[in-house]
């Protein structure tokens, strides 16, 4: 039974946060998991990264402010100025592919959603 609970919950997230120190602002910009996301424009400041599970069930998840992004999910994100569940509220928001490195969103975002359908 335990083990069923520990998968489920696995199973119904969509990413899983990690953090640790940035490289330096010299270093080219590497990602070691699906999603890099730096609290800094440029690759500065505080890195945090997300692994990608391919759950259907939840799109969304809310990250520490970010202002610079690598993509590595496999497919387009969108970042938001929005935590999850905010609804329709003004929000800034961008698109980024698969692949792609942004070096400044242009706002701090706090929220990465992938689309199921897409």
């Amino acid at each position: 039974m335990r083990g069923a609970t520990v998968a489920a919950a696995m199973v119904s997230v969509l990413f899983a946060l990690f953090s640790m120190p940035a490289p330096s602002a010299s270093a080219s910009v590497s990602c070691g998991w699906d999603a890099c996301f730096w609290s800094g424009d440029n690759y500065t400041g505080q890195l945090h990264g997300a692994v990608h599970t391919d759950s259907a069930a939840n799109y969304c998840l809310d990250v520490a402010p970010a202002r610079s992004v690598a993509n590595r999910v496999g497919r387009e994100i969108l970042m938001s100025s929005n935590p999850c569940g905010s609804g329709s509220t003004p929000h800034e928001y961008r698109y980024v592919g698969d692949g792609a490195d942004v070096p400044s969103l242009g706002f701090t975002a706090r929220s990465i959603m992938w689309c199921p359908s897409c």
